[in-house]
C-alpha cells in the first residue's frame, strides 16, 4: 500500500478506468511471457480473458531477478466498478525465507477515491499463522489513506490497528514515505501510536512514552 510519487501512485477517481488498468497489466504481462521475460527462471502460465481482464495467472518458482522467488495462483476479477485480487496458497521467497499468503482484495470504485476490504493468513518464518481480518483501506483522491484491521498472533491474540490521514506524498529521494499521518495499535491493555511528523522524522510512543526518529 503505497501512494502518490510510488509504483501505486493513485489517479483522479474520475479518471481511474479499472477496465483499462487491468488491460494494460495484462498486455505487459502477455507481452512478458511471450519474450519469456518476466521471470528470469521459472515460469508463469497467464490465462486472462483479453476483453474483460479477468482470469488467473499462475507462477511456478519464478525468479523475479531481485533473490525473489514466487509461486501460486493470482486470480483477478472486475467490472466498471470494483474489482477483486485473490493469491491463492502464494509462496513467497525473499533473501532466502519464504512466507505463505492466502490474501483476497475486493475494491470498489467511487467518485470520492476506492475502498477496499481484504482478509489474508500468512504463515511465517517461524512457521506460526497469522491472520489478517476486518481489513478495510479508504483512499481520497489527494492520496490520503485510512487503515482499519485487526492481527491475531497465534500466542499473543488480538492486535488493532488502525491508520488515521496517511499521507504518502514525500519528494525525491524520500519518495515512498509518509509524510503526515498516524498509526495507532492496541492489544491486551497496551497501546501504542505512529506519528509521521515528516519526510524525514516520525515518533513512536508506547504506552505513554513517546522516542523520535529519523529515516535513514
Amino acid at each position: 500500500m503505497a501512494g502518490g510519487g510510488g509504483v501505486f501512485q493513485k489517479t483522479s477517481p474520475a479518471s481511474f478506468d479499472s477496465k483499462a488498468f487491468s488491460e494494460k497489466i495484462t498486455q505487459q504481462l502477455q507481452r512478458s511471457a511471450d519474450l519469456g521475460e518476466f521471470c528470469v527462471s521459472g515460469n508463469y502460465t497467464s490465462n486472462i480473458n483479453p476483453v474483460t481482464g479477468d482470469g488467473s495467472i499462475t507462477f511456478n518458482n519464478c525468479d523475479l531477478g531481485f533473490d525473489a522467488t514466487v509461486s501460486g495462483t493470482l486470480v483477478i476479477s472486475s467490472t466498471d466498478t470494483s474489482f477483486t485480487l485473490t493469491y491463492v496458497n502464494f509462496s513467497v521467497t525473499f533473501n532466502g525465507t519464504t512466507e505463505v499468503i492466502d490474501f483476497t482484495m475486493d475494491c470498489t470504485i467511487l467518485d470520492t477515491g476506492i475502498t477496499c476490504t481484504s482478509t489474508s493468513s500468512i504463515t511465517g518464518i517461524d512457521g506460526r499463522t497469522y491472520t489478517v481480518s476486518n481489513i478495510t483501506v479508504n483512499s481520497n483522491a489527494d492520496s490520503t489513506f485510512n487503515v482499519d484491521c485487526v492481527v491475531v498472533d497465534p500466542d499473543n491474540g488480538q492486535i488493532s490497528v488502525n491508520a488515521q490521514s496517511v499521507i504518502f506524498d514525500c519528494p525525491a529521494p524520500d519518495l515512498g514515505r509518509p509524510s503526515s499521518g498516524s498509526i495507532t495499535f492496541s492489544s491486551n491493555g497496551s497501546s501504542g501510536l505512529v506519528t509521521f511528523d515528516s519526510c524525514s522524522s516520525y515518533t513512536v510512543t508506547v504506552d505513554g512514552v513517546g522516542n523520535s526518529f529519523t529515516w535513514n
